[in-house]
């Protein structure tokens, strides 16, 4: 996570009377740097599609509610390069509501690289003055794996793979990989997103019912799923109810380092997913190198919001 990134604003009706719109998936494709040519997939470290200036602040004033709050509205990286949401349903903004496009490149395979790629991001929306019948609405929440890095507090149990706690990860103290984020723990316990996988094979237990923050009992209807290459899979687990929700298997590459799909899940029926629960990511990872190699492991969450209400639009006044 150290290539070239960019971001820039955006909004998909500037200029234009205020309306409510469904997106309804998006499409992260690399092309070459005059943007006419496809490249390899490779390249694609992530791109995200987020609230302007990464705050949710503007979404929550059109919407009344605090379970719209959050960063990303779609993130795609190498495995899974588009999202396309089941029949039915969409995720409803304002169009005159600031995004934000953020994206950067990866290399893993190329030495000595001295070229130019560049991304072509397609977005998909529907105008709901022109829906024949009315989406089911959704709102998003991310879950991701975490685990206790270096720095953090002494843990009962360090050394040893432990089931989750319930404000953090693994037991076991990692190398962080990054200093770009981290969270901690009311207990002053600080856990890291980005972390290293030595050689060998590892599993990671990891609470994730405080990132969720389920508003209320509903169903998820969309998953996806981001991963680094040597990972084997992902597994999203009701620890309550002691089930799978949806298990994500990642192919890698035989030939070279990268990976070559990421499992997502789609359904119009949907899981049915619970306030009072709590919930876990279960990530597996195998380096097979002789060297330590950087891991994440992130799901996001589209859920049915049974509370939505239509906002009131803005009127135009002409002068």
């Amino acid at each position: 996570m150290k290539g070239p990134e960019s971001a820039e604003n955006l909004a998909l009706g500037e200029g234009q009377p205020e309306e409510l719109l469904w997106l309804r998936g998006a499409r992260s494709e690399m092309v070459s740097g005059d943007g006419k040519q496809p490249v390899s997939q490779e390249f694609n470290c992530h791109t995200e599609l987020d609230f302007g200036n990464y705050d949710g602040s503007s979404h929550q004033k059109a919407f009344g509610q605090n379970k719209n709050i959050i960063q990303w509205i779609f993130a795609m990286s190498e495995g899974q390069t588009t999202i396309k949401f089941p029949d039915g349903f969409g995720l409803p903004i304002l169009s005159n509501e600031t995004l934000t496009l953020s994206s950067q490149v990866l290399n893993n395979t190329v030495e000595n690289a001295n070229f130019q790629v560049r991304y072509k991001y397609r977005l998909d929306f529907v105008r709901n003055r022109d829906l024949k019948e009315s989406l089911k609405p959704l709102f998003v929440r991310m879950a991701p794996a975490v685990v206790p890095f270096e720095t953090s507090p002494s843990l009962s149990g360090t050394g040893q793979k432990t089931p989750a706690k319930e404000d953090g990860g693994t037991c076991l103290l990692h190398k962080r990989a990054s200093d770009r984020s981290q969270y901690e723990d009311p207990s002053g316990v600080k856990y890291t997103p980005h972390w290293v996988v030595n050689p060998g094979r590892e599993v990671i237990h990891s609470s994730v019912t405080r990132f969720l923050d389920l508003p209320f009992d509903t169903s998820v209807h969309y998953i996806a799923v981001h991963l680094h290459p040597y990972a084997e899979s992902v597994e999203l687990r009701d620890v309550t109810a002691n089930k799978s929700i949806f298990k994500s298997e990642a192919v890698n590459h035989k030939d070279r380092m990268g990976l070559e799909s990421v499992g997502y899940f789609s359904s119009v029926e949907g899981a049915p997913m619970f306030k009072d629960h709590e919930y876990e990511l279960v990530t597996t990872y195998n380096n097979t190198t002789d060297v330590p190699h950087d891991a994440m492991a992130a799901m996001w969450l589209y859920l049915f919001d049974k509370e939505f209400k239509v906002p009131v639009l803005k009127k135009v006044v002409n002068n």
